[in-house]
């Protein structure tokens, strides 16, 4: 299973160089590259000449570059939902994984205290127990994939599908469905399910009814990657350390690592250089929830530390950027930030006002609520 993942990512890696498009399109990608053009903007403006900046998930990886090369012009910076850029440009982004087992059991938990809604209820399951299925299931597919008409569901197809709910609560309903359905051998509900949690239309049966998929955002993360080698046993270290960061998306991310490692196409700029006691204008707003399944607080407590003066603001909460969970504590403390340059004290935990499987399925009928306790009237 794995040299043939790792021998499909280096095919994938030599087709996009060998296109001249591609690699011409792919050579202009870079991080840096772009930071470069958002100061271009800013320029552009003929205002005061500063940056100012909100970004989240790859957001806070543009972010911290343009504010290590360009520390001089950096007005108000959030960074939220933060992904290391040590490991980003110089790492295998482990750290990406480090939430995730977490995660899975903040799902099990809530889902179980909120009683009947949730489709484990009315047994004796625990988390314990409930993990214990999970991976159960996941070592059982990984032989014996799940088949239902022309859809294919091995462990790797499982661990993308539960990846991108670890990023949002409102999901969770709808993860809970699809792991009861994959614990109770629900064939349908299973191949209905992944094909909703994967946001791909399907004819109603469980058949993909087709789309393009989009390569940007390896192109990215490829061009800025320094890690390279065309050696699996040389790559091996790495499987050890994503795998053992998470059983639940380790696979995931081991794919996008091995097509980087084997990426071809080479950036007309890449970073070079580091993130350590960086001192900009003005200091940094990091924002990270207590778990975060995509990028973990663990990268938001390590960029902290890079930026001198900057200060991290946590929320009791889970999910991927502030906005997963809303919550007025958090939204004053930004507003602030914006409109008055004052950061939070250190150590401040904001409280959430939404938590999961309280039937809320959209996220902006949650901050229409919440929006008159900030000032603004809500839609």
């Amino acid at each position: 299973m794995v040299g043939s993942h790792w021998a499909y990512a280096g095919g994938e890696a030599n087709t996009c160089a060998l296109d001249p498009a591609v690699s011409e399109a792919g050579s202009r990608i870079s991080t840096a590259y772009t930071a470069r053009d958002a100061m271009k903007i800013v320029d552009a403006l003929d205002d005061d000449g500063m940056l100012r900046y909100w970004g989240t998930s790859y957001g806070t990886i543009l972010g911290a570059t343009v504010a290590a090369m360009f520390p001089g012009r950096m007005d108000k910076v959030v960074l939220d939902g933060v992904v290391n850029p040590h490991e980003w440009y110089y790492g295998l982004n482990s750290e990406w994984a480090m939430d995730a087992d977490p995660s899975l059991d903040a799902i099990f938990q809530t889902c179980l205290n909120s009683g009947d809604s949730c489709p484990f209820s009315g047994g004796n399951q625990t988390v314990d127990s409930l993990r214990e299925e999970f991976f159960s299931v996941m070592e059982e597919a990984k032989l014996r994939p799940i088949v239902v008409g022309s859809t294919v569901i091995d462990r790797t197809a499982i661990a993308a599908a539960v990846r991108p709910q670890l990023n949002d609560p409102r999901t969770w309903p709808l993860l809970t469905v699809w792991l009861n359905d994959l614990f109770t051998r629900n064939e349908t509900g299973i191949a209905l399910g992944y094909f909703q949690l994967l946001g791909v239309e399907t004819d109603g049966t469980g058949e993909d009814a087709g789309g393009a998929g989009d390569d940007s955002a390896t192109g990215i993360q490829c061009a800025d990657a320094g890690f390279r080698t065309d050696d699996l046993e040389a790559f091996q270290p790495a499987i050890d350390e994503i795998t053992n960061a998470s059983r639940t998306t380790g696979l995931v991310l081991i794919k996008v690592q091995m097509k980087c490692a084997q990426w071809k196409i080479k950036p007309r700029e890449r970073y070079e250089g580091g993130f350590n006691n960086i001192k900009t204008k003005n200091p940094i707003l990091v924002f990270t929830h207590s778990l975060d399944g995509s990028t973990s607080h663990l990268s938001a407590e390590n960029v902290t530390a890079s930026f001198d003066g900057s200060v991290l603001l946590k929320s009791n909460g889970y999910g991927h950027g502030w906005r997963a969970q809303p919550s007025v504590c958090t939204a004053k403390a930004m507003q602030r930030y914006f409109d008055q340059g004052e950061l939070p004290d250190p150590d401040t935990v904001c409280d959430v006002d939404v938590t999961p499987f309280k039937n809320v399925t959209d996220v902006m009928v949650s901050w229409n609520q919440l929006l008159p306790e900030i000032g603004f009237e809500s839609e």
